[in-house]
Formats: structure tokens, C-alpha cells, sequence
């Protein structure tokens, strides 16, 4: 009988530990799926920031001509 509630004891405890190694795991998966999702989103970040440059040189570039046009008319 005391053999019998340690064996269950011990399958409950192992029972247990496996849920929760289960879960490590899960939870390791989603870390690095969050971790390869983050640097995409950098990649992307850094690839915008590069296209919003070019084009604030360009807004830069036409606004000085604007602006010699309009000088020139005056």
C-alpha cells in the first residue's frame, strides 16, 4: 500500500515535471520565433528609414528649386 501511493506520488511528480519541460519548451519556441520576428522588423525598420532619407534629400533638393523659382519671378 505504501509502495503503491509513493509509485503514484512519483508518476504525479513526474507527470508534473514533464507539463512543465513541455512548457519550457513551448515557451523556448516562442521566444526565438519573437526573437526572429524582432529582426525582421528591424531589418525593415532600418531599410524605411533609408528610403525616408532619400526621399527628405529629394523634398530638400525640389524645395530649394521652388524657391529659386519664385525668387526668379519676383
Amino acid at each position: 500500500m505504501v509502495l503503491r501511493r509513493r509509485g503514484k506520488s512519483a508518476e504525479e511528480r513526474c507527470n508534473r515535471l514533464s507539463e512543465e519541460v513541455n512548457s519550457m519548451y513551448e515557451k523556448e519556441h516562442e521566444i526565438i520565433d519573437l526573437r526572429s520576428k524582432n529582426c525582421e522588423l528591424e531589418n525593415e525598420k532600418v531599410k524605411v528609414e533609408s528610403e525616408l532619407e532619400i526621399l527628405r534629400k529629394r523634398f530638400e533638393k525640389l524645395d530649394k528649386r521652388v524657391s529659386c523659382l519664385e525668387t526668379g519671378f519676383k
